[in-house]
């Protein structure tokens, strides 16, 4: 898996945006359902493809935390793109 990972061509952010579309929600709902079960994958969707949500009534503290995952992902696209080498600055 890693190996496959390497060979994609990736030049810029657009390409970790294409390559990793449905990962990234996918990874953030997941990740935020292991803690709270009140997320939604819909939801969590409509944050990162829109930055907001529509006719959502649960607890703020959920959306806090599908948005974080996004800012992370965001963050971290710029580093993967960089080929910037894994560090304890990094991490």
């Amino acid at each position: 898996m890693v190996k496959i990972w390497q060979n994609k061509p990736i030049k810029d952010i657009y390409d970790i945006d294409v390559k990793l579309h449905n990962f990234r929600i996918l990874f953030a709902y997941n990740s935020g359902k292991i803690e709270n079960e009140k997320i939604d994958y819909h939801d969590t969707r409509e944050i990162f493809e829109n930055g907001r949500v529509s006719s959502y009534t649960g607890d703020v503290k959920t959306l806090f935390e599908q948005q974080n995952q996004k800012e992370c992902y965001e963050f971290l696209k710029d580093k993967i793109a960089g080929k910037e080498p894994l560090s304890i600055d990094l991490i």
